[in-house]
């Protein structure tokens, strides 16, 4: 098992409690040391019902609630529109080509808004791109 693997292997059973998935580990050299860089995001195998998705594939365009998401397929509840009927509709992964979760602000009290808070919170930590002074200096020492 590689380093990054072992890495990932530690941090996953710590995160998912939190909500939270390992994306990316990479462990790269820096002079004598190694440089680890973890990409953490939250867990969308739970997204809520509450979100509204506009889908994209072979079909067409449908916009409708994330009812389900499956290892291979997803299902929304489509709402009537003047022309077609309120439906369920599942599509195989393989023929999405692009979703866009639309995020409802006025309904309130609903997990939607939680998320939305909670993503706020979490967004000021997790695109810190300031530098430690410790990585820093142990790079340019090792040129």
């Amino acid at each position: 098992m590689s380093t990054a693997q072992e890495i990932r292997a530690t941090l996953e059973p710590v995160l998912a409690p939190l909500g939270l998935v390992v994306e990316d580990v990479s462990v790269s050299p820096a002079g004598k040391r190694r440089l680890v860089r973890v990409l953490v995001d939250s867990d969308i195998a739970g997204l809520d019902a509450a979100d509204s998705v506009e889908v994209v594939h072979q079909d067409g365009t449908d916009t409708g609630r994330l009812t389900e998401v499956g290892a291979d397929s997803l299902t929304l509840e489509v709402p009537a529109t003047k022309k077609t009927p309120a439906r369920h509709l599942t599509l195989d992964l393989d023929t999405v080509q692009r979703g866009t979760v639309q995020v409802e602000f006025s309904r309130s009290g609903t997990a939607t808004d939680a998320a939305v808070d909670d993503a706020e919170d979490d967004s000021s930590d997790a695109h810190d791109d300031t530098h430690d002074p410790d990585e820093t200096s142990a790079l340019e020492g090792d040129h």
